[in-house]
């Protein structure tokens, strides 16, 4: 297990927490038990009253643990899996549930965009103000990527997961993302030639891990 203190994450959220992350255990409560007295040790040795988790450096990197949905395999990459037995584990050293995350799930084969949507997106597109910019390559994203962390920033400041990344996490995420980014299935929405929105879509690389 890590733990650690995000000051501009306290500083944002008005907190005094430490965050633990990386957490794993074989099913034994005594091992947990030990991990979290050091952890909580560490906390209190500066001044830290409050330990969230599982959490690491914002949104991108993942949080919370599994609780349900272990049919499945892990959505993405940046998304959390654990074992079933993990939320005994933690709710035994005395955690308790701070938020809830969710993920969903779509067949492609069934799932069908209602019309109604399609012709009021079409329309909106022709008037000429809302555009969808598309790529050809990693190098188009890369002219755009900080400038997509602005939007991202924003968007996301409000989230008790998340804090505003720096010019230099932003910079350190972009280059995450550029590794395993397809440039077709990326969109990005612009309102008078300026970046309002985006949707990012991945290569399902979880079975090959």
């Amino acid at each position: 297990m890590a733990v650690f203190e995000n000051t501009r994450y306290n500083s944002e959220h008005n907190l005094r927490s430490a965050h633990f992350y990386f957490f794993d255990s074989y099913e034994d409560s005594w091992i947990a038990r030990a991990l979290f007295d050091t952890a909580i040790d560490w906390a209190k040795s500066r001044g830290l009253g409050l330990i969230l988790g599982p959490m690491g450096f914002g949104g991108a990197t993942g949080g919370g643990a599994l609780i349900d949905g272990f049919e499945h395999r892990a959505a993405m990459t940046m998304m959390t899996y654990n074992h079933p037995y993990y939320a005994g584990l933690l709710a035994g050293v005395g955690f308790e549930k701070h938020l809830d995350l969710y993920s969903a799930l779509i067949d492609a084969e069934r799932f069908h965009l209602p019309d109604r949507v399609r012709r009021v997106a079409e329309r909106v597109l022709t008037r000429g103000n809302f555009k969808v910019l598309r790529f050809k390559n990693r190098g188009e994203l890369k002219r755009i990527a900080m400038e997509l962390g602005r939007v991202y920033n924003q968007s996301e400041e409000q989230h008790l997961e998340t804090y505003t990344y720096s010019e230099g996490e932003l910079r350190q995420v972009i280059k995450d993302l550029l590794l395993v980014a397809d440039p077709s299935l990326i969109k990005v929405l612009t309102y008078r030639d300026e970046i309002v929105g985006y949707l990012f879509a991945f290569p399902d690389l979880s079975a090959a891990l």
